[in-house]
């Protein structure tokens, strides 16, 4: 079942245009990892806090490429730019 995916980082304010290169350079592998729909990064007004909309074929698919972004230590480096954690919500679509 398809799955939303919400994700909200807060970049370091020293880091914006590195995390925005980043993710500029990462998000077409993304794209192309099996299981993703789609990907897209919004900045809020305060322009420090990122979010990523993203929709997967399933939670296991997006698992797969966490781990996959995890093994390959991508994850680490954006983890490095941030101020905190981030957030992941997950919603599953209805037929509604």
């Amino acid at each position: 079942m398809t799955v939303l995916v919400v994700v909200e980082a807060k970049v370091d304010s020293d880091r914006i245009d590195d995390a925005i290169d980043f993710l500029a350079d990462k998000f077409p592998e993304t794209r192309e990892y099996s299981g993703c729909q789609d990907i897209t990064a919004y900045l809020n007004e305060d322009g420090q806090s990122f979010m990523f909309i993203e929709h997967w074929d399933s939670r296991e698919q997006f698992d797969k490429y966490m781990s996959w972004r995890q093994e390959s230590g991508t994850f680490s480096v954006f983890l490095d730019m941030l101020v905190g954690e981030p957030s992941f919500r997950f919603f599953e679509k209805t037929k509604a």
